[in-house]
């Protein structure tokens, strides 16, 4: 049986240090209080008023707290673990280095609060409001994270290794330079979201909505981004080698010198996309839109291609050596100086195609198709680039 402090009016007392392990201290009032490294272990502080209060460095684990009041309160550096915080109000509390391992938080306001540098390891904050939140440097590593509203949350630098952000909520959130690998982000809100040079690798982020994201020297390599949204995001210098993006939406995104080495992205749409200097080598692009995409300079080496709609995209200077063409659409794809050693044309519509300068030695073309392209000249040896 817990000793008994229900309903408790103990608003502003000085406890500070106190001994209330195991005690049943529900619906009671300590607003203000002074509680700092207090004992609460495995107390009963159900719907209790703690706003305000000073609980730093205060030993909680265990504790009851769903429905608590703690607004404004000081949590800094407390213990946590394994606390059931279930629906408890934390807006704007101070919980910078608490230790909320395993902690139960599903459907708490953490708004606006400060948990930087805590640790949340293994926590459920499942449905959880964390809008604005500070999380910098905290370690939210097996965390359970679905459907979280994470808005303008600031995640620079956390540690997210495995979490699940299923559905989650990241709209302009900060996370430059967090650990995301191998996290669960399906269906997940990225919009705007800052995720420069994040670690992603072997990530599941289908259908999630990425457009206007920043991931610049982002690692994505071995992730699953089926069916993403990626519209408008800026992936420069990005890698990506070996990931699925099958079916992907990729129009007017920005992948200049991004690494997509081996990458699935069949069926995808990179309508005006920007992968100019991006390594596409050994690719899978077949039935993907690349219409007026700016693919100058880029490695195609034995890229699949087959199906693929080209017309008016601009591939100067690429290399396409070995590259398959079967049944693609090229009309009006500007082609000149790039290397097409080896590359099959079979059924590939090259109507109005430019190919001036253009190495295209050995490669499959008919004699139909020589007529459909509209300057031919130097075919057989590359000329060098000629001044601009």
């Amino acid at each position: 049986m817990y000793p008994q402090l229900v309903q408790a009016a103990l608003g502003k007392a000085d406890l500070a240090q106190g001994d209330f392990r195991q005690v049943d201290l529900k619906l009671s009032n300590l607003a203000g209080a002074i509680l700092h490294r207090a004992n609460f272990a495995d107390a009963i502080l159900y719907t209790a008023n703690l706003k305000e209060a000073d609980l730093q460095g205060a030993s909680l684990q265990g504790a009851d707290l769903r429905e608590v009041n703690f607004s404004l309160a000081d949590l800094s550096a407390a213990d946590l673990r394994r606390a059931d915080l279930r629906s408890a109000d934390l807006y704007t509390a101070n919980l910078r280095e608490a230790d909320l391992r395993e902690a139960t938080l599903s459907q708490a306001d953490l708004a606006e609060v400060d948990l930087t540098m805590a640790n949340l390891s293994g926590a459920d904050l499942r449905e959880t409001r964390l809008t604005r939140a500070t999380l910098y440097t905290s370690n939210l590593s097996l965390a359970l994270l679905q459907n979280a509203d994470l808005r303008h949350a600031d995640l620079r630098e956390a540690d997210l290794y495995t979490a699940n952000l299923q559905g989650a909520n990241l709209e302009r959130a900060n996370l430059s330079r967090a650990d995301l690998g191998e996290c669960d982000l399906s269906r997940a809100n990225l919009r705007f979201a800052n995720l420069r040079e994040v670690r992603l690798r072997e990530s599941n982020l289908e259908q999630a909505n990425c457009q206007d994201a920043i991931l610049y020297k982002a690692n994505l390599s071995r992730s699953c981004l089926r069916h993403t949204n990626l519209n408008r995001a800026k992936i420069q210098e990005a890698e990506l080698h070996e990931s699925d993006l099958s079916g992907a939406s990729c129009t007017r995104s920005n992948l200049v010198g991004a690494s997509l080495y081996c990458c699935n992205l069949s069926y995808a749409n990179l309508c005006m996309a920007n992968a100019c200097m991006a390594n596409l080598v050994r690719a899978n692009l077949s039935h993907s839109i690349l219409i007026g995409s700016n693919l100058i300079s880029a490695n195609l080496y034995r890229t699949n291609l087959q199906q693929a709609d080209l017309s008016w995209a601009d591939l100067r200077e690429a290399t396409l050596c070995e590259a398959s063409f079967q049944g693609a659409d090229l009309r009006g794809a500007d082609l000149r100086w790039a290397n097409l050693r080896d590359a099959n044309f079979t059924d590939a519509d090259l109507t109005h195609a430019l190919f001036t300068a253009t190495n295209l030695q050995e490669a499959d073309l008919s004699p139909q198709q020589l007529s459909q392209i509209r300057q031919v000249s130097d075919v057989k040896t590359r000329s060098p680039t000629p001044a601009r």
